[in-house]
């Protein structure tokens, strides 16, 4: 009788081992995936959650302004490709900035696809856009419907 019961208790451990080194394989494997897929270089767009009602001056620094809506941060410009809608009712400039966040330059105002020139030593960009015809200025209800008309593509 206590052969048996050794002969069960032993079963149960080899069971259990067993199913330890399975679900042991299946996290590693898990792991694994993650980090093959985290290898891949991938991109994402800006959303309208990325912008904020003021301006850019002529110097690349913030300034209190309700006619134009800017990216909240920096931006880097690994990437960096910015698309237009058909029917835009904005323009668009981008302000280039050093890896210390100093200002280096502004594009001209922009109403068609970004051709991917970008000033040497720029690290950081962000992204002013003005509306072409607003009288009562940016509200904050419009800032998504400004933002979705160019799309600011950039590598994560």
């Amino acid at each position: 009788m206590a052969n048996s019961f050794q002969k069960h208790k032993r079963s149960d451990r080899v069971k259990w081992i067993i199913i330890f080194v399975l679900v042991f394989a299946l996290i590693a494997g898990f792991a694994g995936m993650a980090v093959i897929l985290n290898r891949e270089v991938k991109t994402y767009d800006l959303t309208s959650l990325s912008y904020e009602i003021g301006g850019l001056d002529a110097e690349g620094a913030e300034e209190e302004a309700n006619t134009a809506i800017r990216t909240k941060d920096f931006q880097s410009v690994d990437g960096l490709t910015v698309s237009v809608s058909d029917d835009m009712t904005v323009t668009y400039q981008l302000f280039f900035y050093d890896a210390d966040k100093e200002f280096l330059s502004a594009s001209d105002e922009l109403v068609i696809d970004f051709d991917g020139t970008i000033p040497e030593g720029a690290e950081y960009v962000k992204v002013l856009i003005t509306p072409i015809e607003d009288e009562d200025g940016v509200t904050f209800t419009e800032i998504a419907g400004y933002a979705g008309q160019i799309t600011v593509t950039l590598d994560r």
